[in-house]
């Protein structure tokens, strides 16, 4: 058994053959260790082809009173998280970072049934209840 293992490496046809296999699977095995790019868009994500010309004329919300949507303020996990929404009306106050959802929810339904609208006012939190109505400021 040793001679043929030796008869084998000293071929050097069958080294070289060796040798591309072994790097095409450790290349293979390493390039499926890298991670998603942080920030920037994603695939179907980023801004439409077509934006409207005049996006400062896009009304705002206009508050209103209604009352809550239990069967979508439930607690949740979403990636790993549990979220427990509000259930009352109560004075909220935050600062963050916001966030886009991007083209790819465009004309989706959203969790109260509405039709998102990536160019109207509208916005998510992950524990206001639905439906809120919040104001922005820079």
């Amino acid at each position: 058994m040793a001679g043929k293992a030796r008869q084998f490496f000293e071929d050097t046809s069958q080294q070289r053959r060796l040798l591309i296999v072994t790097a095409l699977v450790l290349s293979a095995t390493l390039s499926a260790c890298g991670t998603a790019k942080r920030g920037g868009y994603y695939q179907n994500d980023g801004p439409p082809e077509r934006v409207p010309s005049d996006v400062a004329s896009i009304p705002d919300a206009t508050p209103r009173v209604e009352p809550l949507l239990p069967r979508v303020n439930r607690p949740y996990i979403a990636l790993g998280r549990n979220y427990t929404p509000l259930t009352t009306d109560v004075a909220f106050r935050e600062r963050g970072v916001a966030s886009w959802y991007g083209k790819q929810f465009h004309g989706n339904r959203t969790a109260s049934g509405e039709i998102y609208d990536m160019f109207a006012m509208t916005a998510a939190h992950p524990t206001l209840p639905i439906p809120s109505y919040v104001r922005v400021v820079l």
